[in-house]
């Protein structure tokens, strides 16, 4: 948006994970709504607030940091830029090695395979922008380049670009790439990633299958990041094939090759810390107390929740179960929401994965019980996806009211 629009805009961007930054159970949680007001009350009240003289973004430089579902607040500090599109951009091109290496100059020749391992990906998370487990095993899955030690700090702050020569065996691929920061105990750190279904290398309108054995570039952006590298650390680029569950697998077994030297220079150019970004004077306040209503209490969460793998080494099959749960008591009643989902894949058959899921929202009132619950199923065979969604209310036992969604979708290149 801060590049595409012709408006006036002003950013707040940090490291929370889809939630007010007031609200954030992960610090930073900052109180970042009398900036809002400012701006409000400039454009709806004509007030000169002084908003627009301000920096037009802030943004969370985040600090190297080990791998855990438990950390509790994001090291780093805030920045400051006058403008998005006019601050003074730099970037390193790293170009991917023969001997896996990532290099400041081209490559000699080489081609490295990789078997598609369809249930790789769980240690990225169930969607970009989570805390994230340490990367080593899905790299272990993946084709690895990574620098040698950095003898200075290296600042990140944009979206990195990835561009790869490629081929398949199959007519249906994806690739997707991570960068990840390694510790010099070996630890990898996710630092962002993103992915492309190939046969949207041209329109993502109208897909185009892949020719097997082709090669062919392919280059795409990597999610906005910031990180600080610091001296010693190496900076490691893993791709791969699969991203499961947070990306629907591929229905083909395949081999997919990636080709680097002069002729196929593999490369990813990553944007740095520009050189007039400034920290920021004086913090954000720490947010004002939440107000709750008198005599109500909650418990639980519904997100992160709680996430379980389980794998049959015999069928080669992988199952991921997640579920959360949230009460409220109020006054009046209690309410009480539900969620899970099911994830599931064949390694051996990966046009047969499936998702399924199921959430409700409870209401005890006095006298009786109000409940409004939703079930979800995908399921999915070489051509087809096969969609069913019901939804129901009852009061008590007594279903009161449901509607039912079927759909079969072509694959249509997915």
């Amino acid at each position: 948006m801060l590049t595409q629009m012709k408006v006036p805009m002003k950013a707040l961007i940090g490291p929370w994970n889809h939630v007010y930054p007031h609200l954030s159970g992960i610090g930073p949680a900052i109180e970042w709504r009398g900036d809002a007001v400012k701006w409000w009350n400039h454009w709806l009240r004509n007030q000169e607030t002084g908003i627009l003289k301000e920096p037009q973004v802030s943004i969370f430089l985040r600090e190297s940091q080990r791998p855990s579902l438990k950390t509790a607040t994001i090291p780093g500090k805030w920045m400051e830029l006058k403008t998005w599109v006019d601050r003074k951009v730099r970037s390193q091109t790293f170009y991917l090695g023969a001997e896996h290496q990532l290099q400041n100059t081209e490559s000699k020749s080489a081609t490295h395979d990789l078997k598609y391992v369809p249930s790789a990906g769980l240690e990225a998370g169930l969607w970009w922008g989570e805390l994230t487990v340490d990367q080593n095993p899905l790299d272990r899955q993946s084709l690895v380049y990574e620098t040698a030690a950095l003898k200075e700090s290296m600042s990140i702050l944009g979206q990195p670009r990835i561009k790869i020569w490629v081929s398949s065996t199959a007519p249906q691929t994806h690739w997707m790439v991570r960068l990840t920061d390694v510790a010099p105990d070996g630890t990898s750190a996710l630092i962002t990633g993103a992915g492309m279904n190939g046969a949207h290398r041209i329109s993502s309108d109208a897909p185009v299958a892949i020719e097997p054995g082709k090669v062919f570039p392919l280059e795409f952006d990597l999610h906005l990041t910031t990180w600080v590298l610091p001296a010693g650390h190496r900076l490691r680029v893993a791709v791969s094939n699969s991203l499961w569950p947070m990306i629907f697998p591929s229905p083909e077994l395949m081999t997919t090759s990636l080709f680097v030297g002069p002729k196929t220079p593999s490369q990813i150019s990553i944007p740095l810390l520009p050189m007039d970004a400034a920290p920021r004077a004086v913090a954000y306040p720490t947010p004002e107390p939440y107000l709750t209503l008198p005599g109500s209490s909650s418990k639980g969460s519904t997100w992160p929740g709680e996430i379980k793998l389980t794998r049959n080494v015999a069928k080669k099959t992988a199952r991921v179960n997640w579920s959360a749960s949230d009460s409220t008591r109020y006054s009046w009643g209690t309410q009480t929401d539900r969620e899970a989902m099911q994830f599931e894949v064949n390694d051996l058959a990966p046009e047969k994965a499936s998702v399924s899921g199921q959430a409700s929202t409870e209401i005890k009132l006095p006298g009786r019980t109000l409940t409004w619950a939703v079930d979800l199923e995908l399921k999915s065979d070489a051509q087809n996806f096969y969609f069913q969604y019901q939804r129901k209310l009852l009061q008590g036992p007594k279903l009161i009211r449901q509607k039912l969604w079927k759909e079969t979708i072509p694959r249509d290149h997915q």
